[in-house]
């Protein structure tokens, strides 16, 4: 496993963590009837876990860009597969589109959790004066 950082961690079982919860949504909100919505909801979970975890394993940079793909996919499925009729559906795939448009783009940015845009070009930290 490569070193990453804990931004680069965080970000990839992040969108790991969407993609289980992703693909349990045609049973947990009640559209698994719907054939198109569900496999929608399993294929695309499981390509966000696949994200995640290879993004975890050997490094964000292809991934990324992986994860935005989806996401922007789960935006405009409901009307390209044709179950925009169904609510629940749609609003996941929204929702979760969403999320992993935002995790892409933090991922892309090179976010880190103290605020730096980027590990490389983070402020030095101020060491205090000494006293003489």
């Amino acid at each position: 496993m490569i070193d990453l950082g804990k931004s680069c961690q965080l970000l990839c079982a992040g969108l790991a963590l969407l993609g289980a919860g992703f693909a349990a949504t045609p049973w947990l909100l009640g559209f698994a009837y719907e054939e198109a919505a569900t496999a929608n909801s399993v294929l695309s979970g499981c390509a966000l876990i696949f994200a995640g975890a290879a993004g975890w394993f050997l490094g964000p940079t292809p991934f990324r860009w992986l994860a935005l793909g989806i996401g922007l996919w789960l935006v405009l499925a409901p009307w390209l597969l044709g179950f925009e009729p169904v609510a629940s559906a749609v609003w996941a795939n929204m929702i979760v589109g969403a999320a992993a448009i935002t995790l892409s783009f933090r991922a892309i940015a090179g976010w880190t959790p103290d605020g730096a845009s980027r590990p490389d070009k983070a402020r030095p930290r101020r060491r205090p004066m000494r006293r003489a």
